[in-house]
């Protein structure tokens, strides 16, 4: 209401101003409240535009501040992922089998497994060059040599890999996996050997690494099975 009381105020004098200049119209008192009225709003209009304008274009910059520091996080999350993997590529791989589920017996579409989980360490490798040899020794104290590929030579294990190596026989008391030869990392920038006899025991579940005299014993059964 003060802000009506205000411009009712200047209606007079426009009034007396319009008669002073000799207008040939001549315009009441409640015409010249409605054009000043117009043009007060015309003014008000422009104001709150231009204020509204403001605002928007301040909206526009602060977005766009924002989405450029999404997409500088964005950017450096993916430097950080391909550091990360270039580091995983020139790590040194280390094949091995773990000893609680490296060897178990596993139930698939061809019956009952004994199933391998063949674990790359701290790197992913490759070109794989692998003499393998499954020993199997029953209950009545007799042996049983199966050669196999663990692995075609130009896989990729990034950190594990599964196959199957024999099936099942309730006789089999104890396995032995003998693996001999060379793979790669990654980038195939260096090779690596490995030589190392893995005895999985039926009875107790879990798989050992022999080394020493006991290792010497079982390659020596291993190769006069592999000369027959």
């Amino acid at each position: 209401m003060a802000f009506i009381r205000y411009i009712w105020r200047y209606v007079d004098v426009f009034y007396i101003y319009i008669d002073k200049l000799g207008l040939i119209i001549k315009m009441n008192k409640e015409m010249s409240t409605g054009i000043i009225l117009i043009c007060i709003g015309v003014i008000l209009m422009a104001l709150f535009g231009a204020l509204g304008n403001y605002y928007i274009q301040k909206g526009r910059s602060k977005s766009a501040v924002e989405n450029q520091k999404i997409i500088l996080e964005k950017i450096s999350d993916s430097k950080k992922e391909i550091l990360k993997s270039s580091a995983s590529i020139h790590k040194e791989p280390t094949l091995s089998i773990n000893s609680k589920n490296g060897i178990e017996i596993k139930d698939t579409t061809s019956g009952p497994y004994f199933w391998l989980c063949l674990e790359s360490l701290n790197a992913g490798s490759t070109n794989f060059e692998l003499d393998c040899f499954i020993l199997a020794e029953y209950k009545n104290g007799s042996t049983k040599l199966h050669p196999t590929e663990l692995i075609p030579k130009n896989s990729e294990i990034l950190t594990k890999a599964y196959r199957g190596l024999i099936p099942f026989d309730e006789n089999i008391i104890s396995l032995y996996l003998y693996i001999n030869g060379t793979y790669s990392n990654l980038s195939q920038s260096a090779n690596y050997k490995i030589d190392k006899l893995y005895n999985y025991r039926h009875e107790e579940g879990i798989t050992y690494q022999r080394v020493g005299t006991d290792q010497e014993k079982v390659l020596g059964v291993i190769e006069n099975l592999s000369k027959k």
